[in-house]
């Protein structure tokens, strides 16, 4: 089969299995398009990256290398949340899967990984079965309610205002001069 040919085949898959990835699976549970940009283009730049290093007699400690030059670079600026660490991680992982299939003995198992990996980042985002809890920061006014005995007032005000059913709470940063404090609520993601 012509290389052009294959190597534009295996640029696609790669291409359509992040696209899915980001646009089916990432973005509509974080509905965050920060990160979009950076997903698509890493995994594009390192897909030619690792087509080069596959045409080019180098040796693996290179393509280390090259790994260990994203680690240090690591995306300085900011702190990359857990998450979104692993969808980049994922993203530097599939095009070193995907251009296998310049070979294409490798088809099988190569598409074979590419849809196992979009069901389980599917399976992943959907929760499978595990209730996340989350939190949040509410300033209050009238340090009443941080005494004991009314907690639950408290909890009941809360609970009216925000609709959120409240697991738990803590109450931070009391001010009696403003009488006003804060206070982190627990609950489940509905």
């Amino acid at each position: 089969m012509n290389p052009n040919i294959l190597l534009l085949t295996a640029f696609l898959v790669n291409f359509i299995v992040s696209f899915v990835l980001v646009r089916f699976i990432y973005f509509p549970k974080k509905k965050n398009k920060n990160y979009v940009f950076t997903f698509l283009a890493l995994t594009t730049i390192i897909f030619f990256v690792v087509v080069m290093l596959r045409s080019v007699e180098l040796s693996i400690g290179v393509s280390f290398g090259l790994f260990a030059i994203f680690s240090v670079l690591h995306y300085r600026t900011n702190t990359i949340p857990p998450r979104e660490m692993t969808y980049v991680f994922s993203f530097m992982a599939l095009p070193i899967i995907n251009s296998s299939l310049l070979t294409p003995a490798s088809w099988p198992f190569v598409l074979t990984a590419n849809v196992v990996i979009v069901v389980l980042f599917f399976w992943l985002e959907q929760g499978w079965g595990f209730d996340y809890e989350c939190s949040k920061v509410i300033k209050c006014t009238n340090t009443q309610h941080v005494l004991p005995e009314n907690r639950d007032t408290l909890v009941e005000d809360l609970q009216q205002k925000t609709g959120i059913d409240i697991l738990r709470m803590d109450i931070q940063d009391i001010d009696f001069v403003k009488d006003s404090f804060s206070v982190k609520i627990f609950y489940r993601k509905p």
